[in-house]
């Protein structure tokens, strides 16, 4: 789901996509991966927000370096220093 907003004149796109290791299997946690990959090599700027639940990830809270260490790997290297 994406929605547009403004923010201070700018106009920018916020998406909500899904994560990792909560959909129905690796099959679709790559699928899932690549379509992410193909919308931020489009896109002008990104700015990621990870927003991360204790309740909501459970027991699968200890998971969460491993779910941020995959988004670094598909971010790849900032060309800005």
């Amino acid at each position: 789901n994406c929605y547009e907003v403004t923010i201070n004149g700018s106009s920018v796109l916020l998406c909500d996509v899904p994560g990792f290791k909560d959909t129905e299997g690796p099959e679709v946690d790559i699928a899932n991966g690549l379509g992410i990959i193909r919308a931020i090599k489009r896109a002008k700027s990104v700015k990621p927000v990870i927003i991360l639940s204790r309740e909501g990830m459970g027991d699968r809270f200890g998971a969460a370096t491993q779910t941020l260490d995959t988004i670094t790997r598909l971010m790849g290297k900032s060309t800005n220093a």
